[in-house]
């Protein structure tokens, strides 16, 4: 009788975990992240990051750290323009 019982709660527990995978596959956004480095490979501190929706035209900005890293989360998934602008430098686009 204490098999069953437990058998049971193994089996009631498997289904609760499998019933709750399908809601990882539904991310509907996505994260950039990256480094912004000039020619000779120095971190460029304080660089805007502009992250622009290919297909809507929406943008977010970012700014890079100390260490020259930025971040930028829950963007829509798609595809995207990105432009990094520092006074001084040229404007990179990709």
């Amino acid at each position: 009788m204490r098999y069953r019982v437990v058998s049971l709660g193994l089996v009631v527990a498997s289904l609760f975990a499998f019933s709750l995978m399908p809601a990882l596959g539904q991310v509907t956004t996505g994260t950039i992240v990256g480094t912004v480095t000039d020619s000779q490979g120095g971190v460029i501190p304080g660089a805007e990051v502009k992250a622009t929706h290919r297909d809507t035209n929406l943008f977010r900005l970012a700014l890079t750290d100390e260490t020259g890293h930025y971040l930028r989360q829950f963007l829509p998934v798609g595809r995207y323009r990105l432009e990094v602008t520092f006074p001084g430098f040229k404007t990179f686009a990709h």
